[in-house]
């Protein structure tokens, strides 16, 4: 499974990793990002998540709340068996 998060500025600097950006992250958990000062890389990275937000889906709460249940079902399921995966 990958855990990555990404967060860019200015095109200058960007970090790259699994740890969130709090107290808990940096002290106990086994998690790590890497900060990254190349604007060549820099640039990929903004391309990628510029791709990524073209391609994505806004979510309405309200339509998410009415999701069918068949959906709710198939959700329950993967959740009880992430457990084992």
């Amino acid at each position: 499974m990958m855990h990555a998060k990404v967060v860019t500025v200015d095109g200058a600097v960007a970090t790259v990793g699994s740890a969130n950006m709090n107290q808990r992250s940096t002290r106990f958990d086994e998690e790590t990002s890497v900060v990254i000062f190349d604007a060549e890389v820099v640039g990929v990275l903004d391309r990628h998540l510029d791709d990524d937000h073209r391609r994505s889906t806004l979510l309405d709460p309200a339509d998410w709340a009415e999701r069918c249940l068949v959906q709710r079902a198939a959700e329950k399921a993967a959740d009880i068996m992430s457990g084992w995966l």
